[in-house]
């Protein structure tokens, strides 16, 4: 009786863990499928580079579903190239940089060091929309939403749509 009793708290929680790991996997697919399509609701300075580059910083999941796009599509008619950086100082002008949920204390480093690069910061995590990051990830009733830095990314030198501020959960300016 003991034994089917263990393997039965074994069997549910292996579920569970298997299910939160689904569930994680999900969301970083939709975070991956959200960068690329800001691309199509936001406007870059030009520039001569047959490159648009979509920089990580710090461990993320996302580099896998970001790969795959980049396989596939282009932004305005340059290849995607996914980059994993661990050091700023490789950040590329006129891109994206997402900051992985565990480097939030490489926060105020990389703000200064993209504030006149043209780069698109993305976060998720809590606040830091508010502290000046341009778009940051949250949960809101359980579904993956957006809240927008206008400042910052007009500092950027990037111009937003009208469509991807009226999408976005929460504004600041």
């Amino acid at each position: 009786m003991f034994k089917q009793f263990t393997l039965i708290v074994i069997f549910i929680s292996g579920a569970f863990s298997y299910a939160q790991l689904n569930e994680a996997v999900k969301q970083e697919n939709v975070i991956a499928a959200y960068i690329y399509n800001f691309t199509k609701f936001l406007e870059w300075p030009t520039n001569d580079s047959n490159y648009f580059y979509i920089s990580i910083i710090g461990e993320s999941k996302i580099i896998k579903p970001l790969n795959m796009i980049a396989e596939k599509e282009k932004i305005n008619g340059k290849e995607i190239v996914i980059d994993e950086i661990n050091d700023i100082s490789n950040l590329k002008p006129n891109s994206m940089l997402y900051l992985s949920p565990g480097e939030e204390y490489k926060l105020q480093a990389i703000l200064r060091k993209t504030s006149n690069m043209n780069i698109l910061t993305i976060s998720n995590s809590d606040g830091f929309a508010r502290k000046g990051v341009c778009i940051n990830f949250s949960v809101v009733n359980n579904k993956l939403k957006f809240e927008i830095n206008r400042k910052a990314i007009e500092e950027a030198g990037i111009v937003p749509n009208t469509r991807l501020l009226s999408l976005a959960v929460k504004i600041y300016e």
